[in-house]
């Protein structure tokens, strides 16, 4: 999906807005960004390191300005509604990116961000691939509305996402396979996030039939092609303290048998190994409650559990 200049992103932007806009623009790559939100109807502050680019965007736009670092912002929480952050990731160590994104939630409260990113041209790249940056937007409690791609900047693709903090605190759905290999052991896959062995997949996106899910995520995570066969169990045990990662959260989620149809192995940014495991022989640690979705598998019930 492809996406035009300053004044198309802006426009994207401030449709997902839900009251005044009130924005902070954080090491902004353009000047013409800021003018193009003043000319929107927001009111914004904006933020830079570089001395020449805010005396540039002052002559621009004529708004409030602060040279200041987006690691140390000055501002008092909830004083923004929308932060509008272009190219602050790309040179930010991926370790901090966590911090980053709680840090920039203070700012807005349940408001809405704006992220622009350099895609990675491979595994070992420093840049981000679209499923990496939402998952750590989706930890950070961010819903991702909308995602782009953009014109290359310095070579490279960008990735333009249009992000709102959630309202409230609902459980989210996700889904889960159980794929079983001639022997018997059923395929795991280990967390590049926190080391946890796992079954394969995830959240559930905007649009999506809860078995497509499974399909795109084990897809995503494995590179197999799989069919459901049918569903095994519902799961909806809270996660200790309803925490995970340190955020408030809690999942429902739904295991399905799956049939390999195609594909082979393979690593993803969201996996550091994967295996096959007896039912029996599970490996440690293992993600919360995965074990027991495993241990529901082998019963082969035809009824579906509800846990």
């Amino acid at each position: 999906m492809g996406e035009g200049g300053p004044r198309d992103r802006v426009k994207c932007f401030v449709g997902h807005l839900r009251r005044a806009h009130t924005v902070l623009v954080v090491a902004f790559q353009h000047c013409l960004d800021v003018a193009a939100l003043v000319e929107a109807g927001a009111t914004v502050t904006a933020i830079d390191p570089s001395p020449e680019r805010l005396q540039e965007v002052r002559r621009l736009a004529n708004v409030p300005v602060a040279a200041m670092d987006a690691a140390h912002l000055g501002f008092a929480s909830g004083c923004f509604n929308a932060v509008w952050a272009d190219g602050v990731l790309d040179s930010l160590p991926k370790s901090e990116l966590p911090a980053m994104l709680a840090h920039l939630a203070e700012m807005i409260g349940l408001g809405t961000l704006y992220l622009s990113v350099k895609e990675a041209e491979d595994d070992n790249d420093a840049g981000y691939n679209k499923y990496e940056i939402q998952l750590a937007l989706e930890l950070g409690g961010y819903n991702v509305l909308e995602w782009h791609h953009g014109p290359e900047r310095d070579g490279r693709r960008t990735i333009h996402l249009y992000c709102v903090r959630r309202r409230y605190e609902t459980p989210r759905i996700g889904a889960n396979a159980v794929i079983f290999d001639d022997l018997g052991r059923v395929l795991l896959t280990k967390r590049a996030d926190n080391s946890s062995w796992c079954l394969p997949g995830g959240h559930m996106d905007i649009g999506e039939m809860i078995a497509d899910t499974v399909v795109r995520e084990t897809e995503e995570e494995t590179g197999r092609d799989v069919k459901v066969v049918r569903a095994i169990g519902i799961y909806s045990k809270p996660y200790p303290d309803f925490k995970y990662h340190n955020i408030r959260n809690q999942i429902m989620a739904i295991t399905f048998l799956c049939r390999v149809m195609g594909g082979s192995l393979r690593l993803t940014n969201e996996t550091s190994d994967y295996a096959y495991f007896p039912p029996d022989q599970l490996p440690s640690p293992m993600l919360a409650g995965h074990d027991i979705r495993v241990l529901d598998a082998v019963k082969h019930d035809p009824d579906v559990f509800v846990r």
